[in-house]
């Protein structure tokens, strides 16, 4: 097995590790707490997300990229992020004391100030975590995090059912990370010392920069549903909101950021547009999509019945809602690998174009439909998305290899399929008693039969072009 691959493998059990429990630990939660904590505790991860960001920037894709990485360098970066986790975390605790002052939902003010000081854990994880992947120690990574994941979640349970609410989630968000960053510091076997010298950095910091527009872009137009949903909305529609997403979720930070993480990485290795590292986009961009699509289209007919199932009627809205979301994250996956590729070439900034349109169309499209409540939001994120996907392709075609014809080819390979999925459901739905999670999982299997059968071994060309990939590391 290749490296690509054998490093993807890992990624994926750190991630099925880590959402596993975690959606496990979500339906536990929304049990014990109703929608309205929920809503409440995703309003306030939203908000500390984007603070994050002003801490991190792009540091870990400027270290992942990097010809060569020193101690020292590694101390100053340490200090660079501390002193922005400490300016972010006193602009978080004024804001929360604004809220106060104007009697804002008091609940909300005191998760986001209590949470806030995770700004000084979660960065430190995110640039140890860079420095294990720049040496592909993708392994220990998932290791550590399954482990850490396992005894914080296991903590939130046993405080939730004693009565401890939704601090439950608060202590084991700290008991995570405070296990994480010793973890990774045994892994790195690094030697910490905080030096104050921007010149050793300032390579780093540059691009770094440069891959903080695009990410801070991202992040708001991720986070902004949420905050959207919370603030228009309310906190009950919220909480049901962030479920519903945090099921098709599942699929993207177990299979598909392991391989975009991956992928960065070996991409990053060859320095330079060509045309094989195209080819390798293409296939590797087919393969994503083949292994995740089937189970976002399931998840569309299915995510009700399943979400009602087990938490009863008052948690529906409707399989409209699911079936928007599972045409979000389809057409989402067709340029996930974009921006790994543009970005590990240097090209950060056509990454940083199409998502300033792209958070532009977030305002136009999400604000009028929030009023149609959370099917309303479903519909405008799919719209969205589909638009921006005809920007990205716009802007990735500037390159010199990049060819549009050869890409469409590759999607029609999906694409030819879709139907018969939906072919697939209508006939089990109409046909079948069996339970909906067990209905899910046939459909998923028997499509993967047809796909393998209408792409006449096209999707087995792509997994050996990508498995027998050579690069230097």
């Amino acid at each position: 097995m290749s490296l690509i691959f054998s490093n993807f493998g890992w990624g994926c059990l750190q991630q099925f590790g880590l959402k596993g429990s975690t959606i496990l630990l979500y339906f536990i939660l929304a049990k014990l707490l109703g929608p309205e904590y929920l809503g409440i505790m995703a309003f306030a991860l939203a908000i500390l997300a984007i603070a994050e960001i002003f801490v991190v920037r792009g540091i870990a894709e400027s270290i992942i990229q990097a010809d060569s990485i020193e101690n020292d360098q590694v101390g100053a970066i340490l200090t660079e992020i501390l002193i922005w986790a400490f300016v972010a975390f006193l602009l978080l605790e004024v804001a929360c004391a604004t809220l106060y002052f104007l009697n804002y939902n008091q609940d909300l003010q005191i998760v986001i100030s209590s949470v806030a000081f995770v700004l000084f854990l979660r960065p430190l994880v995110t640039l140890q975590t860079a420095l294990a992947r720049r040496k592909f120690k993708f392994k220990e990574i998932a290791q550590v995090t399954f482990f850490a994941t396992v005894i914080a979640d296991s903590i939130a349970i046993i405080l939730a059912a004693n009565g401890f609410n939704i601090w439950a989630l608060v202590i084991s968000l700290y008991i995570k990370f405070i296990i994480l960053n010793i973890c990774l510091l045994k892994i790195n076997k690094i030697r910490i010392r905080l030096i104050r010298s921007s010149k050793n950095i300032q390579g780093l910091v540059s691009y770094s920069n440069e891959v903080f527009k695009t990410k801070f872009l991202s992040y708001v137009v991720l986070r902004a549903d949420e905050l959207i949903v919370g603030a228009f909305i309310g906190m009950y529609e919220l909480g049901i909101y962030s479920l519903m997403i945090k099921i098709f979720r599942i699929i993207e930070e177990s299979i598909m950021v392991p391989f975009y993480n991956v992928m960065l990485a070996a991409f990053s290795k060859v320095k330079k547009v060509s045309a094989e590292g195209i080819q390798i986009l293409f296939s590797a961009t087919n393969l994503l999509s083949c292994i995740t699509i089937p189970w976002f289209t399931a998840l569309g007919f299915f995510g009700d019945d399943i979400v009602s199932h087990i938490l009863g009627q008052s948690w529906s809205r409707g399989s409209a809602a699911f079936i928007f979301l599972a045409l979000y994250m389809s057409f989402r996956t067709f340029n996930y690998l974009f921006s790994a590729y543009m970005i590990s070439n240097g090209l950060a900034r056509y990454v940083s174009y199409s998502t300033m349109i792209y958070l532009a169309m977030t305002f136009l499209i999400l604000l009028p439909m929030a009023k149609f409540g959370i099917i309303g939001v479903a519909l405008g994120i799919f719209s969205r998305t589909f638009l921006g996907l005809f920007v990205s392709l716009f802007f990735i075609n500037k390159l010199k290899d990049f060819s549009l014809i050869m890409y469409l080819q590759k999607i029609n390979i999906i694409l030819a399929s879709i139907p018969l999925v939906f072919a697939l459901h209508s006939v089990t739905v109409l046909k079948s008693s069996i339970k909906e999670p067990l209905l899910l999982i046939a459909s998923v299997v028997l499509y993967y039969v047809l796909l393998i059968i209408v792409a006449k071994g096209k999707i087995i060309q792509d997994f050996k072009k990508v498995r027998n990939w050579n690069y230097e590391i």
